[in-house]
């Protein structure tokens, strides 16, 4: 099933003004891993709070690529930002039970997981065309997206909010890490094909 989402995913290649920027959104492959890797270190050094987002390593995202999701590239002459979509099935990390589904509902459920915007980018509504793209990519079987978002983050909690999430629960994440669990269901179109 995962693949078939990433061949459309991968055939999709779609172009949004915004801004006056022209983003292209594309699936990443293996060798998009270093590029991914370099923004996201890029940004969490430029975090006044480092503690507001956790970082991958280099084979989480390899793995993440292979076998638990995609993840989705904003490019505007170079990387913009990106979306990490898991698909996380029965796993223990489920955010499922923290935001009160049942257990057949968790596994029709998406994390929205990491949202990394390159810095010159920020301010634009890059996170929000993410999401957007994201969430159009979803197979027809997912039926929520879940997410989880530190309070103290006020740009990412706003963009959340706006694209019609709603907080679940707020409690400890990530090795003690107060998060908001952020819900919204998933209804898919006849565009969406």
């Amino acid at each position: 099933m995962l693949q078939t989402i990433y061949w459309t995913a991968a055939a999709c290649l779609e172009l949004i003004k915004e801004d006056m920027l022209m983003f292209s959104f594309r699936i990443a492959d293996k060798a998009d891993v270093d590029a991914v890797f370099s923004l996201m270190e890029q940004v969490v050094h430029s975090l006044a709070d480092p503690s507001l987002f956790i970082p991958e390593t280099r084979q989480s995202l390899e793995r993440h690529l292979k076998e638990e999701g995609m993840i989705l590239l904003a490019e505007e002459e170079q990387l913009a930002g990106y979306l990490m979509v898991r698909f996380p099935g029965n796993a223990e990390d489920n955010l499922a039970e923290d935001a009160g589904l049942s257990a057949q509902d968790a596994l029709r459920c998406a994390h929205m997981e990491s949202v990394v915007v390159h810095p010159d980018f920020r301010g634009r509504g890059l996170q929000k065309l993410l999401l957007e793209q994201a969430e159009r990519l979803l197979p027809e079987g997912i039926g929520f997206a879940l997410a989880t978002v530190a309070p103290e983050n006020h740009a990412s909690l706003t963009s959340f909010l706006r694209m019609g999430y709603s907080i679940a629960d707020t409690k400890m994440k990530y090795g003690g890490k107060m998060r908001h669990i952020m819900i919204k269901k998933v209804t898919h179109t006849q565009d969406q094909k």
